[in-house]
């Protein structure tokens, strides 16, 4: 990709817990495209030396790939612990906090799911490194494709999910709503679209106001709601429809540059002689999300990617 002097993006997503396989076919997804940016993989300590040397130089040529240590899901796949166990450990910990008030952050980080503490660790890499346009993504079921210097827009950018599927009809955001917020709260937002955490993007002012609103929500909350369960999208979707976040655009799956195919029927979905899904206007999306929940799709992009 040529190199813009206002144009230093970044493309950041947790690969705590999964073996370097698991996000090969994302990484060489983007070998496939324009991008002459940075890749970040969060990976924890154990990690770092096998995803070192499984990628070692393979992407060179085309992009940066940078491995940064994190903490998050150390706790979650301990074998030191049981499950019931940890969630003893879970509970107890909440009247630490209670007694250290200071110590929240730190617990949340530590002791909340991946899906939670991933946020922690996205905020702390942009504030000690500088880039203008941000990506925050799933890596284990994303494939990037297209023209990604489309990424230098302005604006917040969401992967919604198909229209069909409202808030209020879905099991998975009836608990997360309702266990954060109650019942009434869920009741005022569940006739709204679902808007999924798994890609956003934008330029760096707007990803960074997106993650500290998110990472100040988490630290309102009590403790305890924070590490019980993987609470993040519905938190995102609550502040989404409060009209807390600023300069939105709702990406529409097979109408965006996102495209969210998790429920989508795959009789819509449509790919040209080079194996890229379409939008329904023909133009080629940069992301595509749950690509995974359609078992044919997959093979495709394994034969494409691997």
């Amino acid at each position: 990709m040529e190199k813009y002097s206002n144009f230093n993006p970044v493309i950041m997503g947790a690969a705590t817990g999964y073996e370097p396989q698991k996000v090969e076919l994302f990484l060489n997804s983007i070998l496939l495209t324009n991008f002459g940016g940075v890749v970040v993989l969060f990976v924890n300590d154990d990690q770092l030396d096998i995803y070192q040397e499984y990628f070692k130089n393979k992407y060179s040529e085309c992009f940066e790939l940078r491995f940064v240590i994190t903490k998050i899901g150390t706790f979650s796949s301990s074998n030191a612990f049981g499950k019931n166990c940890k969630k003893i450990i879970r509970y107890l910990s909440q009247y630490i906090v209670l007694r250290e008030p200071k110590l929240k952050k730190d617990f949340i980080y530590y002791f909340a799911p991946p899906h939670v503490s991933r946020f922690f660790d996205y905020s702390n890499f942009l504030k000690l490194n500088h880039f203008t346009h941000v990506v925050l993504t799933d890596t284990r079921d994303v494939i990037v494709q297209g023209d990604l210097s489309k990424l230098n827009c302005q604006g917040l950018f969401l992967g919604m999910e198909d229209k069909s599927l409202l808030l209020g009809n879905d099991s998975f955001h009836i608990k997360w709503i309702s266990d954060v917020y109650g019942k009434t709260k869920l009741s005022e937002i569940s006739h709204k679209q679902i808007s999924c955490a798994g890609v956003t993007f934008g330029d760096y002012k707007s990803i960074k106001f997106y993650l500290e609103t998110m990472l100040n929500e988490f630290m309102e909350l009590p403790y305890y709601t924070m590490v019980r369960s993987n609470y993040d999208q519905g938190i995102h979707n609550k502040l989404l429809y409060e009209g807390v976040f600023s300069n939105i655009n709702l990406c529409q799956p097979l109408d965006s540059e996102i495209a969210t195919l998790g429920v989508m029927n795959m009789n819509e979905v449509i790919l040209n002689e080079e194996n890229y899904v379409l939008n329904s206007n023909k133009t080629i999306p940069m992301f595509i999300h749950q690509y995974d929940r359609h078992k044919d799709l997959e093979y495709i992009f394994q034969n494409k990617y691997l």
